[in-house]
């Protein structure tokens, strides 16, 4: 039980963490109101979408293979967003849009999860369905799909996933 208790308080750590960055130096009153939140936050959490399995600890090597991660996608979202918008603004649209199947090497439902998301997040990929081996992946240049196979960031991303996943 007292382990249940450790997870759920890290949860609202980093959910009271987040909104104390947005809010950056505002009213005690915004900092009850961000508490308060991601407390109702975790409950609706508890009782809706996150199973006992899928509630781990945030572990300090999860935590410190984020911000690579982290940077790593980033720089794959800026580079991506150059590239669509050159295409956009090209007066040659040269695309070869295509479907691929990405076979992802990750475990558990949230890493997934995360995966599916940062790759629909990045102009020129888009996730269209997924299930615990394969992605199907849209992609406007073929190339797209095979930065993907080789990104770093998957790497940081297998990382964060606990050791029991």
């Amino acid at each position: 039980m007292r382990g249940k208790w450790v997870v759920w308080l890290s949860y609202f750590a980093v959910l009271f963490g987040l909104w104390l960055i947005l809010a950056e130096f505002s009213p005690l009153s915004e900092w009850i109101i961000g508490a308060l939140a991601s407390a109702l936050v975790l409950v609706w959490l508890r009782r809706s979408l996150l199973l006992p399995r899928d509630i781990r600890p945030i572990t300090p090597r999860g935590l410190l293979a984020f911000f690579p991660f982290l940077m790593h996608w980033l720089k794959d979202l800026l580079i991506a967003n150059v590239e669509v918008a050159r295409i956009v603004l090209s007066k040659n649209m040269d695309i070869k849009p295509d479907f691929y199947t990405f076979d992802q090497p990750l475990k558990s439902d949230v890493a997934q999860a995360t995966l599916a998301n940062a790759i629909t997040l990045t102009p020129g990929t888009l996730t269209v369905d997924y299930d615990n081996q394969t992605l199907i992946i849209h992609s406007l240049r073929p190339h797209h799909y095979d930065d993907l196979k080789s990104a770093t960031f998957l790497a940081y991303l297998k990382a964060m996933e606990a050791p029991d996943a």
